[in-house]
């Protein structure tokens, strides 16, 4: 069963292209992030407001020790970044429940 997951995941990632996100990803990334399978599993376990959101998202675009990237298939499928402060890291992905 594990093999057919890794087999699916690694078709997924072939299909998939990455880029640098920005405030025009502010609608896409939104939905994504207030999906239940994306938000049950954040350190803020809720759907957001846009607003902050919105304030959330240009803060990470802000920060010169962030890398934050839109996966994308035709539209955007999800965002994956890696925000570090001192000797601490943060790593996520969302996707799309499109492509879980």
């Amino acid at each position: 069963m594990a093999s057919q997951v890794f087999r699916g995941i690694q078709m997924v990632v072939w299909m998939i292209e990455f880029r640098q996100a920005s405030m025009s990803d502010l609608d896409a990334l939104f939905r994504i992030r207030n999906q239940v399978s994306t938000y049950q599993f954040s350190l803020i376990p809720r759907e957001v407001q846009k607003d902050e959101h919105s304030a959330w998202l240009q803060s990470l675009i802000n920060q010169s020790a962030t890398n934050l990237v839109c996966l994308v298939d035709q539209n955007v499928a999800g965002i994956c970044y890696l925000s570090c402060k001192d000797s601490t890291c943060t790593f996520s992905i969302y996707l799309s429940a499109e492509y879980m």
